[in-house]
Formats: structure tokens, sequence, C-alpha cells
């Protein structure tokens, strides 16, 4: 049996083949991917929290607040400074 170099697409044809639909399956979702990511940049975003939004007046831009009372915290954070920085710090001054 001569194959005269025709095969029967089990050999590199079929390979080349399979690697292409790949290659081009990946060319085309990356394709779209940026589609959407395009348009998805471009739309724009009307949509405004009313609780944003007051009414234009003109005055002055400094206020000024008077009340008496305790200020306490939303959240309270303990900042530690760590001890082997703080004891060489010592020792240089």
């Amino acid at each position: 049996m001569s194959n005269n170099g025709v095969g029967n697409g089990n050999g590199k044809q079929s390979r080349k083949r399979r690697r292409r639909i790949i290659i081009a399956s990946i060319i085309l979702v990356v394709l779209i991917g940026a589609g959407y990511g395009v348009t998805a940049a471009l739309r724009p975003n009307n949509t405004i929290d009313p609780s944003k939004l007051a009414s234009v007046e003109r005055g002055d831009l400094a206020r000024s607040v008077v009340a008496t009372g305790k200020i306490q915290p939303l959240a309270k954070v303990d900042v530690k400074w760590p001890r082997a920085r703080f004891s060489r710090w010592r020792r240089l001054t």
C-alpha cells in the first residue's frame, strides 16, 4: 500500500487542524471578551444616588459647628510599635 503523501487524518494534518481550531477558538473568546469590555466601559452610568444630590445655593464655604458632649469613635484601633524596632531607636538617641 503506497500512501503517496496523502494522510488519512490521523497524522500531522489532524494535529495541525486541531491546533488551528483551538487557536481560533481562543482568539474568538478573547475578541468577544474585549468587545464586551469596550462596550461596558463606554456605556454611560446615568444613575446617581438621590442622597448625594443637593440644590445649588450661594453662600460661604466655611461652616462652624458648636456642640457639647463626648466624641465617640465608630471603630477603635490600637497602633502598637514593634518592641525590637523601638529598643533600637532608643539606643540611637
